[in-house]
């Protein structure tokens, strides 16, 4: 939890400025009347800031524009477990989801070298289906109805 509040407040720092910071601090001296349009003056420079910040940031270290960029399981489930604390409890359960859905896809690639070291030992004795209706026997019914789903958006996209 304090790595995560460490990672959002080096967002925060990166996109002020020493003059946005004063005018933070300054907020509780201020009657209640003139607060809140003090924090929508702030948050107008912090954009104005980050806009013309974003030009001069060199973020070709940060992004992947080869297209070659893959997100592994380990650290969309650490990001998972970092924004739990800060969201209610139906997108935890679609997070949730989610998590099992990436599990399932991990477990697949993990058996697809055994799927194709069974196909070429099996010759033409079994297509590749009955294999899949193997592997498909071993899901729960929430991963299978996951499988089914990514499985029928990437046969056929609409």
């Amino acid at each position: 939890m304090e790595q995560d509040q460490d990672a959002i407040y080096a967002f925060d720092t990166l996109y002020t400025n020493q003059q946005i910071q004063i005018l933070k601090l300054a907020i509780p001296l201020l009657p209640p009347v003139y607060r809140s349009f003090l924090a929508v003056y702030i948050k107008f420079l912090e954009l104005k800031y980050t806009i013309n910040s974003a030009g001069k940031l060199n973020f070709s270290g940060g992004f992947h524009e080869d297209g070659n960029y893959t997100l592994d399981a380990r650290s969309l489930d650490q990001y998972f477990q970092s924004i739990m604390p800060y969201i209610n409890e139906n997108d935890k359960a679609n997070v949730q989801k989610i998590k099992n859905m990436v599990q399932t896809m991990e477990q697949f690639k993990q058996m697809r070298p055994i799927l194709e070291m069974m196909s070429q030992n099996a010759g033409n004795e079994q297509s590749e289906d009955n294999y899949m209706d193997i592997l498909k026997g071993f899901l729960s019914e929430d991963q299978l109805f996951m499988f089914d789903m990514f499985n029928s958006q990437v046969n056929h996209p609409t």
